[in-house]
């Protein structure tokens, strides 16, 4: 028999980062009952607890070998950074913005921190925190729309931000010496913009879906000022991008589950990489380029796992669920005006004759081939 407990108290990660410089893995979960930060070596692969507060992160950052994290309070959801010192002790960093929210953060060789908070503006103010001095500069003032600062260039010379009006249009501007640029420049109608990465040299690599059904891989210049678009994949929606040494690691999400793709710019080859896992929830690379994917399946828990260079991956976190899942299988049916539904269906080992079904709604987001305890272990 499968009791309650076993249904809902399933580990899952909501977060990691890498630091390169201890050669660990930082990462915050609910192993143990709650959520607190944890580290993982990656070398022994031995995983030690660093917070005792039970409460969630959102974002983690290293510098220098400090951990630094975003802790909520009970749940309330406003998010605040936070200095975790070597004996568990957790200290804010910016006491005066208690009660609002830092959002999405952007992370510096430096040692910046820029993250959009909503303290004392509504519509968001960028803010620039300096772990070495503990002072805190205002970047940006939220104006037309909300804003939140995308990336940062390596050398601290130009940032890029979005300014969010709707969940379809977030378009993106590149700020030079107190200019601003837009990213795609001319651009006509409403578009969205995500996942802005430097690579280093004079070019911009994000993902939108200007002009397009499905967010594509596109490239910007600031030096000319000139967008292109870079890679599309037939049918398959780009979510996510991280750079691996001198390659770009993209993922995808097309109908019930995610994949991921190794780009090379330099000759445009692209080609898919196996997986351990159905969906993803963060991609990461050492120093060293080494893959590091956090991400689940219908009939497993979350998990952290590093891809070998031999081509195969191997699980990072000690977690495994307690019971023997089902792992669903992903099937199609024609709706009534021949349009193609995907579903999910899960078998049990003993049919008794009974069919739940479990409709999802729609539009902008469906039902995934995620962790669910309360489908999975009914066998």
């Amino acid at each position: 028999m499968i009791s309650i407990q076993d249904l809902f108290q399933t580990t899952a990660i909501a977060c990691f980062t890498v630091d390169d410089e201890k050669r660990r893995v930082l990462f915050s979960t609910n192993h143990g009952g709650a959520y607190d930060v944890w580290e993982l070596h990656l070398d022994s692969l031995e995983t030690n607890r660093l917070t005792f507060l039970k409460q969630h992160s959102s974002s983690l950052f290293t510098y220098n070998g400090s951990v630094f994290a975003t802790f909520d309070h009970v749940g309330d959801e406003h998010y605040q950074w936070h200095r975790v010192m070597d004996d568990g002790q957790v200290i804010p960093l910016s006491g005066e913005e208690n009660g609002s929210t830092a959002y999405f953060s952007c992370f510096t060789s430096q040692g910046h921190i820029y993250y959009s908070t909503d303290h004392s503006n509504p519509l968001i103010n960028v803010m620039r925190y300096d772990v070495r001095l503990g002072t805190k500069t205002l970047v940006q003032k939220g104006e037309a729309a909300p804003i939140v600062c995308a990336a940062v260039a390596p050398d601290e010379s130009s940032y890029v931000y979005t300014e969010s009006y709707s969940n379809t249009h977030v378009p993106a501007y590149c700020m030079m010496k107190g200019v601003s640029h837009p990213m795609i420049p001319d651009a006509v109608g409403p578009y969205s913009t995500q996942d802005v990465l430097y690579d280093g040299g004079d070019k911009i690599y994000f993902l939108t879906d200007y002009g397009e059904d499905f967010h594509y891989l596109a490239s910007y210049k600031p030096s000319t000022e000139l967008f292109q678009k870079e890679l599309s994949i037939e049918g398959e929606n780009m979510k996510g991008l991280c750079k691996a040494e001198d390659e770009l690691i993209l993922t995808t999400e097309k109908g019930v589950r995610d994949h991921l793709h190794r780009y090379f710019p330099e000759d445009g080859n692209c080609t898919r990489i196996d997986t351990p896992c159905d969906t993803f929830n963060q991609l990461r690379a050492t120093s060293d380029g080494t893959l590091l994917l956090l991400g689940s399946s219908a009939h497993a828990s979350d998990a952290i796992y590093r891809l070998s260079l031999d081509g195969r991956w191997e699980c990072l976190t000690p977690y495994r669920v307690k019971n023997k899942r089902v792992k669903p299988v992903a099937v199609e049916y024609p709706s009534f005006d021949g349009l193609t539904i995907e579903g999910i269906l899960y078998r049990p080992d003993e049919p008794n004759g009974v069919t739940i079904l479990w409709p999802h709604g729609g539009p902008q987001k469906s039902e995934r081939l995620k962790d669910r305890p309360s489908c999975s272990t009914w066998r």
